[in-house]
C-alpha cells in the first residue's frame, strides 16, 4: 500500500512528507519490496520537481524520534514507531495501516488502533479522502489519552528514565540484601541453633 499512500499525502494541500522507512525496506530482500520502495522515492522526486519548495523527503538514515517534534501526522504500520509517537505526541492523529485487511482482529492485536483510523487494501482507494479527514479534524484525540494512559500509565514525557533507573536501584539493593542474607546463612546453615552450655 506504500504507494498509494504517498500519493494519498502528495495530494494533499500544504504538506511535506517525510518518508522514513524500516531498515529493512530500504535495503529489501524481495522484488516486490524493491519495486514499491523505489516507486515511493521516484513519487518524492517527482512531487519536488513540480514544486521546488515542498521539501518532500527520504530519510534512509537517522533517528526517526528526532523527526517527531515536527509531525503532524504520522502514518505507520503496527509497531513501536507508532507508540512512541503516541507517548511523545498524544495530541497529534496516528493513521495506522493493516496489511492483512483484518481490522477487527487488527483491534484486538494493537488496542492503539481504536483510536486511529485504519488504511487497509478494501479503503485505500479512498486514501486521499481518509487522509484529509484527519488532517482536518482530529475526532480520536481523547481516545488517544486513555490509550496513552493505558500504555504508559501517567508517565510524562522525560519522566520515563528516572523512574526506571529508581526501579533498577531499587532492584538492586534488595538483591544486594538478599545475597547479603544468602551468604550468612551460608556460613550460619539454615537450620535452628542452640546454645549448650557446659
Amino acid at each position: 500500500m506504500g504507494p498509494k499512500i504517498v500519493e494519498a499525502v502528495l495530494a494533499q494541500p500544504n504538506v511535506r512528507l517525510i518518508y522514513k522507512p524500516h531498515p529493512r525496506v530500504a535495503k529489501p530482500e524481495t522484488s516486490q519490496i524493491k519495486k514499491h520502495h523505489r516507486e515511493i522515492i521516484r513519487l518524492i522526486k517527482r512531487a519536488n520537481a513540480k514544486d521546488s519548495g515542498a521539501g518532500h523527503e527520504f530519510r534512509k538514515t537517522g533517528d526517526i524520534l528526532a523527526i517527531f517534534p515536527r509531525v503532524d501526522l504520522l502514518i505507520s504500520d503496527v509497531s513501536s514507531i507508532a507508540l512512541d509517537f503516541l507517548y511523545l505526541r498524544t495530541e497529534a492523529p496516528i493513521i495506522l495501516t493493516d496489511r492483512r485487511n483484518n481490522v477487527e482482529q487488527l483491534h484486538f492485536d494493537s488496542p492503539l488502533s481504536v483510536a486511529t483510523k485504519v488504511l487497509t487494501r478494501e479503503n485505500i482507494a479512498d486514501a486521499t479522502s481518509i487522509i484529509g479527514q484527519v488532517l482536518a479534524a482530529d475526532d480520536f484525540f481523547k481516545d488517544r489519552k486513555v490509550l496513552r494512559d493505558f500504555y504508559f500509565d501517567n508517565v510524562r514525557v522525560g519522566e520515563s528514565a528516572p523512574r526506571f533507573f529508581k526501579a533498577l536501584r531499587q532492584v538492586i539493593t534488595e538483591h544486594s540484601a538478599d545475597v547479603q542474607r544468602a551468604k550468612s546463612l551460608a556460613t550460619k546453615g539454615t537450620g535452628p541453633h542452640f546454645e549448650h552450655r557446659a
